[in-house]
């Protein structure tokens, strides 16, 4: 079976501190506070953070708006960092978070998740979660949030697993989320990590319907189409995870289509 990772920072990425700086002549983010987006379900967090990863990302718990949450950066628009939450008792009928890893793994053709004492069982993957009692300034959420991914409407789902190619060591989550009548699925460029004058893309397929399943299976040996897939356990084919957001993304510039 070949798996990627799909939270791993390419370079010129920045973690939530704001440790990276902008390009020179470009404008300064550094110390920018963060978005956060909200995402459908814990089970959608946990395989944020768990699944495919040769090393699952540390999780972090706080109050958000007036509640508990789980929450994990996941990418960078602009200099600033993209935060991904739940709240705590939000999803999969697992109840509050009380332990202190957040589980998740993959058990007769199912996923499972939900929260331990300890790292307990060999077969999931781990996630440790940092309780957060006081809020620095630098993670408070950005109200007024004037950074926009543009957007790129591809094709099918063979050119966007096509945006794989070369990627293997700094891949990236498909996020999936309802528009209208359409359902969209994609995923963030590159482009303006690095330089902070260069656009922020999204490109992203158009579906007709709810494609139901958390993985997109491919592969670049063979001329099968790509295929939604409940586990991402066939030998021969690569996957990329599948993250709903509770609501459309609130970071596209949608009239830019």
């Amino acid at each position: 079976m070949t798996t990627t990772a799909a939270a791993a920072k390419p370079a010129g990425r920045e973690d939530a501190a704001g440790t990276a700086s902008a390009t020179e002549g470009g404008e300064d983010h550094r110390g920018a506070r963060p978005y956060y987006i909200q995402l459908e379900s814990c089970l959608d967090f946990s395989r944020l953070v768990c699944a495919l990863e040769n090393v699952p990302s540390a999780c972090m718990a706080h109050k958000h708006d007036g509640m508990d949450i789980l929450c994990a950066q996941a990418d960078v628009l602009r200099g600033r960092p993209i935060i991904y939450y739940v709240p705590l008792d939000g999803g999969g009928g697992n109840g509050t978070a009380t332990g202190h890893h957040l589980y998740y793994g993959l058990r007769r053709g199912r996923e499972e998740h939900g929260t331990s004492a300890a790292m307990s069982d060999s077969s999931m993957a781990y996630s440790p979660i940092i309780r957060i009692r006081s809020l620095p300034e630098v993670l408070l959420p950005d109200g007024d949030a004037e950074d926009r991914y543009h957007p790129i409407v591809l094709e099918d789902l063979s050119s966007l697993a096509g945006m794989m190619w070369g990627r293997e060591d700094s891949t990236f989550p498909l996020l999936l989320f309802r528009r209208g009548r359409k359902w969209l699925l994609g995923a963030t460029l590159e482009q303006g990590y690095v330089d902070a004058e260069a656009p922020a893309l999204f490109s992203y397929v158009e579906l007709d319907s709810d494609p139901a399943k958390p993985f997109l299976m491919f592969s670049t040996q063979n001329d099968a189409e790509p295929a939604f897939v409940d586990v991402p356990t066939e030998h021969g084919y690569s996957y990329l995870k599948i993250i709903r957001l509770k609501g459309s993304h609130p970071l596209i510039d949608y009239e830019d289509v």
